[in-house]
């Protein structure tokens, strides 16, 4: 059923396969479903399994998978940057960039009101406005980092992107607050937003043509916790700039695991340590041993989760990585490794 033959508010949700972008989209999702607005839900297939677990099921939401065009270097089946090395998450916004055809034509038989979409898809707004969709890029991102790296306000008048010694510094007409610059290692991670993936255009360059070229932008914050650098994004881009709020997920309401509920009551509230750097994050052998042996040093209960991505076999990484004796050493009553994935959690006691 399209838009055109109901009354009702119709949205396509599209983020960017990462679930760091994908959760504030189906919180986003949940909240408007609420409020009668139907939802179609955009992803990867590999995606889709999680992205049910999560969303509200009412008779107004649907999920759409989207098939992934074949490249090359990346592993058949791969739907997020969570099963990506660094080197080949590039590839993942190749293959996103292929996907246009396939897009407009969904887009077409859906007929929704606006498209939602993260800030990759710089090609979306024109696309969109091809068929008469409105569109609005939706920020995941504080507006307090977004206002620092992502402006135009970043780019010189030649067009180049920023040295390191530009990024240690606030852009022009950054609001003034405590923040007076950022660290020499710092400003060397945020130099990725300007660089090119395999001759692509840079992150830098997708959000500012997705924020340009859109029909309004959509902020996840709000006035009272980041009102002066949200100020800032509207001057920068001169166009309306919504907010969600803080969307912040409701607590779990189920039982815990009885093994974990067991394991866990033999401490006090507040001494266990839970130890991760995110889905998306791969350490090297070298920085995994030295945090496990700072773990261990603290004498203290923590869970430990380590990523491997998806080509490597976890347990021959996980046994090269650990130091020698560690597991031995952490193993006591009511511990045992537990297995997500590509992800290895072990608890000490």
């Amino acid at each position: 059923m399209s838009s055109e033959s109901s009354s009702e508010l119709h949205v396509a949700m599209f983020p960017y396969f990462a679930f760091g972008h994908i959760s504030p989209f189906v919180q986003l999702s949940n909240k408007l479903s609420l409020h009668g607005v139907r939802i179609s839900f955009l992803s990867a297939p590999g995606n889709i399994a999680r992205i049910k677990s999560s969303l509200l099921v009412t008779p107004n939401t649907q999920i759409i998978s989207l098939p992934l065009p074949t490249i090359e270097g990346l592993s058949p089946g791969i739907s997020s940057t969570a099963e990506t090395t660094p080197a080949t998450a590039g590839l993942l916004m190749k293959a996103l960039d292929l996907m246009q055809p396939q897009v407009k034509t969904i887009l077409a038989e859906l007929k929704p009101h606006f498209v939602f979409f993260d800030h990759f898809q710089h090609w979306l707004p024109v696309l969109a406005s091809e068929i008469g969709i409105k569109t609005i890029s939706y920020t995941v991102f504080s507006a307090t980092s977004t206002s620092y790296l992502t402006v135009p306000a970043r780019m010189s008048e030649e067009g180049e992107g920023p040295s390191i010694g530009d990024l240690m510094k606030p852009p022009n007409g950054y609001p003034s607050t405590s923040l007076t610059g950022v660290k020499p290692f710092q400003a060397r991670d945020f130099s990725i937003v300007y660089k090119s993936f395999d001759g692509g255009p840079t992150i830098y360059d997708r959000v500012i043509s997705c924020r340009l070229g859109c029909t309004a932008m959509l902020l996840k914050t709000c006035d009272e916790i980041e009102g002066p650098y949200v100020d800032f994004i509207r001057t920068q881009f001169k166009k309306r700039v919504l907010l969600t709020g803080p969307l912040v997920p409701d607590p779990p309401s189920g039982v815990l695991d009885e093994k974990w509920a067991n394991w866990l009551g033999q401490f006090p509230a507040k001494s266990v340590i839970f130890c991760s750097f995110g889905s998306e994050s791969f350490l090297n052998h070298d920085q995994i041993k030295e945090l496990a042996l700072g773990l261990e040093l603290t004498g203290l209960p923590f869970f430990l989760v380590l990523n491997f991505p998806a080509e490597l076999n976890s347990q021959t990484e996980l046994s090269q990585a650990l130091p020698s004796g560690f597991l031995e050493r952490v193993r006591g009553e009511g511990s045992s490794p537990h297995r997500v994935g590509s992800a290895a959690a072990y608890t000490r006691t």
